[in-house]
Parts: structure tokens; C-alpha cells; sequence
């Protein structure tokens, strides 16, 4: 294990949890990131400290958190610890490993391992630390490491990558005889060879060269066959099992959602790369260099050396390289977020005259990505410039080297052009295989991502086998990470039709989204009849309660696909109930994402009809009638409450004087639940 530790962060607000990670490996110990963002509790507004406290305690590891000087933090407490800091007023978690005098070495998710020095550290330390106070037996972790990863893929795709490994020596050993044949030719023709010979030795290099050409075309056909079947697997299946996920992985923004599973493609042309570059490159390599030992190994050994000082220089260049890529790519999705939300908040911009206020905004957005594009440009236009003089400078050192050997009669002009081909030869493959170690570090950030829809093995759940009549709470409080809770030490039993009030923020639709499973993170007990929630399982409870919130969604669908019925009678009788018949006609129209071009009133319609046209227990009606107008909300509730079918209806309305008198209340207030009536 290394003495410092370090993690690179792949997302903005994740610096806590790879903190945790650090700490860990420092101790010896690695898991998954996924499972430490999980056991933290990472939300849209990072972790908290005592996310961090929490996280580590299930490690057995003790934690504290104080607020301390620098001083006091050298003088009591061990290194490693937490430290938070503050840049641009935004917050930011570090790992400080050791302090020397002065110099602070900093583990530093964002930036790697660095060295700050006083003047900065008291400039940005914001007076918190995490320390260690003690570390237990770590229970036993499982961790996939991205080379593991990568031999489990080459094990699946054995007979297609032997394949091309057999190619890329066939082709290989054609560039080492057509090289050949320019020895052969430059040596041996001279002024009185016979044409035909001259003819013979022509067609049977343009041959090499065809066969050579075909082999490389075969090779390449095979290569993007076997990518199109890596990317279904990294990116297609990983988007399936999305579907899987648990419904809290999705309170993340959906354009991060997004850009992680586009990432993939990245995984899957990276990974391949790798493969290409470790058999094919390095077998080329391979070859080029035994030919040149056939020729002369004391200029071979020159050569290995010249190559390992390019490969030394371009690789500290290419890591600063993919340093700026990195933060390219980071403004460049917030850059891309921004843009969503120009789309989304058009209308909101135009009413309210914010055009110039947001084009300052979003043109300091945009040249933050700008300039770093630039940089990345300039940087790599610099980089090629610079190993290309390398590059000249070692082939006028090898010519000088190869006249002195011809002079001396240890070589042909033949051979030293030969070997000047075989050494150009290996340029390329030599490049490529530094540039894939550096990128190494940017491979593994994109495969933790590839893990995160990874699913988990789940504990035994029971499916319910009866009809759901009552819903307990014993105890339950909820927070948003580890935040001050929302609601705590509820006791409620739903046997009947329920209407649950409290003020905006109070944490009703909060509670209604616990019954459905959506975030087993409460404390407490919820009881489904008699089994406890988080033993169920969700696709059976899915098949008991249905959910109706404000704002349905929808698929790209017509509008009769759209109700998920395959009863259309049994839909028309619902709309005309609801004295919706004008819908009828509408049946062909493909709706969008957000149910246009439906009014609002008509989306919540469509929904409510999913949920009557199957056979639920529960109904959970979230704000479900607040666009429909007074005299259609009246109607539909006097229709559920007519045919409830021995159905419960869990409500938030605040329509409420629609709701039957005679409906159970419940209200929470200040964190608490009060029975009404």
C-alpha cells in the first residue's frame, strides 16, 4: 500500500466519500466507491461531516469531528485526518497525511497529492477536522479492481482477441518483410540486373503490401464487430440495469445520470484500446525489435534507450495532459447542465427580463470550458511539437551511427535503411503504449461509474402473498442523508381511506414515497400487514400499491398506449366517468416526456386511469387532482369514493374540503404527526 494514498474524485460533490476511500487504503483496506458514497449518503449536496463520521464507524473505524487550528491539529491529533476547506465559498474535503513545519501534504480528491503551505493552508482551512481516534478489525471488503475487470472481458471475448492478436502478427511480420525487401533492393539491383528480375522483385513487394493491406482491413472489420458487442454490454445493459436500480439511486440530477452512462462508451473504446495497445502494439514492438537485433545490436541497444527517454518525457507531459482533460471534461458537463437548464427555464428568463443577467452567466459557464478546450489544444499541439524534435534528433543520431558502422564495413546501406524503417516503424506503437498509461488513472475513474449500475445481491425478501389491508409506522424518522431529520418518532396505522395534511415542506409526500419503498434509509419500522418493508419485495409490493403524484410521466407513446391497459373498454368507460370523452380522439397523438400536448388536468386524468384500470390495494394519491379544476376533482373523488372496491387511499390534497368528511386526517407539523379525526 502506498504511503499516501490518493483517489481521484468523479464527480463534483463526491470529495467526502473519496476521502473515506483514502482513509481507508491508508489502513490497508479498499471497497467498492459506490458502496462508500451509499454508506455516506451522498446527495445532490455532497456528505456531510457527520456523513463521513457514520460512513467510517461501519468500517470500525472511530471518528470525531472537532473544530481545531492547524496548531491544534499538530500538537493532538494523528495524522491522517480529514481536514474542511473552503474555496470560492464552496466546500471541500481533504485528506491531510503529514505536516513539516510548513509544508502540509495533502491528499486532495480533486487535484491528487499535493503540498500546500502555510499561507494557502490558512487562507482556505475552515476550522473543521475529522480525526481518527480508532481503528478496529475491518470486516471483510470486495473490491473489483479495473485490471481484474479487464481479464474478466478479455475472458469473455478469448476467441475474438486471439484472433486479433494472430492477425496483428501476420501483419507485422508482412511490414517486417517489405522493409526487408528495401534492403534486398537498395543491396543486390544495380545497373546490369535483368529487367525481369527487376519486374519479379516489384510484384512480389506490391503482393506483400495487398496481402498486408487485406489482413489490415480484416483486422480492423473484426475490431469494430467485437466494439459494437463491448459497447452493448458496457453501455446498452448497463442502461437496463438502471431499471433495476433502487429508486434513491435517481435522486441525483438526470444529466449527470446521463453523461455517466455516454461515459461508458469511453469504457468500452478505452478498454479495447488497451487490448490493442498491450498485444498488437507491444507485439509489433516486439517484432520491429528482434529485426533490428538481426541487423546490429549495438545500435538495437542505442535504441531501446533513446526509446525509453521518449517514453519517460511524453509520459510526465501526457499525465498534465490528462490532468486538463479532466478538468476540460468537468466544465464541459457543466457546461452542457447549463445549457438544460436555458431549455427548461426559457420561458421563466423571457417573463422576468433575465436575458443579460443570464448571458453574463452562461458566457462565464461557457469560457471556463472554452478556455480550458484551448489549453487542451494548445498543450497537445506543444506535446506533438516537441517529441517530433525528439523524435528527429534520434533518427540523424541513429544515421550517423549506421554510416559509421557502413564505413566500417558492419553494414550494407540496404540494412541501415531497413533498419531506419523498422525503428519509424516503432514510433507509433511506442506512443501509443505511453499514452495508455498515462490515460490509466482517467480508465479507472470512468469503470467506477461503469459500477455504479452494477447490482448489488439483495438479501432473501419475501413477496406479499395477501391482500395489503393496513400500514404501520412504528417509530419511523427519515432524513435526507445525514441531515436534521425531516420527521421523526411517527406511530400511524392506515386501515382506511387516509388524508394527510401539513404545511409545504412538512415532509407529506416524503412519507408517501417511504410506503412505496423508494428510500430504505428510516429509521424505525414500517409494517406492510405484518411484514416489515425493507424484508418485501419491491416488485411485489409494485404489484399491491399504486402511485399517483403531481407531475406524471410519460413514454414516448400515443396516448392509448400511454394509459399501460390492455383493455381499451375498461378505458373509455374511466374517461367517461370522468366526463373526459374528448380524449377519445386523441388516442393516436404520441405524447412527450411531460404528457404534451395534454393539459396538466389531463396528464393527472391519464395517471389516475393507470393506477384504476390494475387491481391495487393502496392507492397513494400525491397532490394527484391539484391541477384539475374544482369541478372535475370534486368528480373524480366522488367516483374513487364510490367505487373504492375495498381499496385504501392514501391522500395529499390540498384541495381538501373535495375530500369526504367522514376520511381519517392526519397532519404533520414541526416534525411530528397528530391525528385530526
Amino acid at each position: 500500500m502506498r504511503k499516501y494514498p490518493i483517489d481521484l474524485q468523479d464527480e463534483e460533490k463526491a470529495c467526502g466519500a473519496y476521502c473515506i476511500s483514502m482513509i481507508l487504503k491508508f489502513y490497508g483496506y479498499q471497497d467498492e466507491m459506490k458502496k462508500i458514497k451509499q454508506k455516506a449518503r451522498l446527495n445532490q449536496n455532497g456528505i456531510s461531516i457527520l456523513g463521513i463520521i457514520e460512513c467510517l464507524k461501519t468500517y470500525q473505524i472511530e471518528a470525531k469531528a472537532y473544530q481545531a487550528t492547524l496548531d491544534d491539529i499538530h500538537k493532538n491529533i494523528q495524522y491522517p485526518c480529514i481536514l474542511y476547506m473552503a474555496y470560492n465559498d464552496i466546500g471541500h474535503f481533504v485528506v491531510l497525511y503529514e505536516r513539516n513545519d510548513d509544508e502540509y501534504i495533502i491528499g486532495d480528491p480533486a487535484r491528487g497529492l499535493i503540498s500546500i503551505y502555510q499561507e494557502e493552508m490558512s487562507e482556505h482551512y475552515a476550522m473543521h477536522v475529522i480525526a481518527i481516534t480508532h481503528v478496529g478489525r475491518v470486516p471483510e471488503l470486495s473490491y473489483q479492481s479495473y485490471f481484474s475487470f479487464l481479464y474478466q472481458t478479455f475472458q469473455s471475448y478469448q476467441k475474438h482477441m486471439i484472433d486479433l492478436i494472430l492477425k496483428g502478427l501476420w501483419i507485422s511480420l508482412l511490414g517486417y518483410l517489405s522493409s526487408y525487401f528495401f534492403q534486398f533492393i537498395i543491396d543486390d539491383i544495380h545497373i546490369n540486373t535483368q529487367f525481369f528480375y527487376m519486374v519479379v522483385l516489384c510484384i512480389a513487394y506490391s503482393c506483400i503490401e495487398i496481402i498486408k493491406t487485406r489482413m489490415e482491413r480484416i483486422k480492423t472489420k473484426a475490431f469494430i464487430s467485437l466494439r459494437k458487442a463491448v459497447d452493448e454490454e458496457y453501455v446498452f445493459d448497463s442502461s437496463m440495469r438502471m431499471l433495476q436500480l433502487t429508486h434513491s439511486f435517481f435522486y441525483q440530477d438526470k444529466g449527470y445520470i446521463q453523461s455517466q452512462l455516454l461515459s461508458l462508451f469511453d469504457l468500452s473504446e478505452m478498454s479495447l484500446e488497451c487490448y490493442e495497445r498491450l498485444f498488437l502494439d507491444a507485439l509489433s514492438f516486439v517484432v520491429f525489435m528482434i529485426g533490428m537485433m538481426f541487423i546490429n545490436i549495438s545500435m538495437t541497444f542505442l535504441v531501446v534507450i533513446m526509446f525509453l527517454c521518449i517514453m519517460f518525457m511524453a509520459y510526465y507531459r501526457l499525465q498534465a495532459l490528462q490532468d486538463i482533460h479532466k478538468n476540460y471534461l468537468e466544465a464541459h458537463f457543466v457546461f452542457q447542465h447549463h445549457l438544460l437548464e436555458l431549455i427548461e427555464n426559457q420561458f421563466l428568463i423571457k417573463r422576468f427580463s433575465l436575458l443579460q443577467q443570464q448571458r453574463e452567466r452562461s458566457y462565464h459557464i461557457y469560457l471556463d470550458e472554452a478556455l480550458l478546450k484551448e489549453k487542451q489544444a494548445l498543450f497537445m499541439n506543444q506535446l506533438q511539437s516537441f517529441i517530433q524534435y525528439f523524435i528527429y534528433i534520434f533518427y540523424g543520431v541513429i544515421m550517423i551511427l549506421g554510416f559509421y558502422h557502413y564505413q566500417r564495413s558492419h553494414l550494407t546501406i540496404g540494412q541501415l535503411m531497413m533498419f531506419y524503417m523498422l525503428v519509424s516503424y516503432c514510433i507509433q506503437p511506442v506512443m501509443n503504449i505511453v499514452n495508455l498509461v498515462s490515460q490509466y488513472k482517467q480508465m479507472k475513474i470512468v469503470y467506477e461509474k461503469y459500477k455504479v449500475f452494477e447490482i448489488e445481491p439483495q438479501l432473501p425478501q419475501e413477496p406479499i402473498k395477501e391482500k395489503i389491508t393496513s400500514i404501520t409506522l412504528d417509530n419511523v424518522s427519515y432524513a435526507y442523508g445525514y441531515q436534521v431529520p425531516l420527521f421523526e418518532h411517527i406511530d400511524l396505522t392506515i386501515h382506511q381511506h387516509l388524508l394527510l395534511k401539513g404545511k409545504t415542506g412538512s415532509g407529506k409526500s416524503t412519507l408517501l414515497r417511504l410506503f412505496m419503498g423508494y428510500d430504505l434509509h428510516y429509521s424505525g419500522d414500517i409494517y406492510i400487514n405484518d411484514q416489515e418493508l425493507r424484508t418485501i419485495q419491491l416488485s411485489s409490493l409494485y404489484q399491491h400499491i399504486g402511485y399517483a403524484h403531481e407531475t406524471p410521466s410519460f413514454l414516448h407513446l400515443t396516448l392509448l398506449e400511454n394509459f399501460l391497459c390492455h383493455d381499451e373498454k375498461k378505458i373509455r368507460y374511466y374517461l367517461k366517468s370522468f366526463g373526459q370523452e374528448a380524449l377519445f380522439n386523441m388516442f393516436h397523438i404520441v405524447l412527450s416526456e411531460d404528457g404534451a400536448p395534454l393539459s396538466l388536468g389531463q396528464r393527472q386524468i391519464v395517471s389516475l386511469i393507470r393506477l384504476l384500470c390494475q387491481e391495487f390495494d393502496i392507492l397513494i394519491l400525491d397532490e394527484a387532482f391539484s391541477h384539475m379544476d374544482a369541478k372535475l376533482a370534486s368528480k373524480v373523488m366522488r367516483f374513487l369514493f364510490k367505487n373504492d372496491e375495498g381499496k385504501i387511499y392514501v391522500m395529499v390534497n390540498h384541495q381538501t374540503k373535495l375530500v369526504n368528511k367522514n376520511v381519517a386526517c392526519a397532519i404533520i407539523e414541526e416534525g411530528r404527526l397528530r391525528n385530526e379525526r
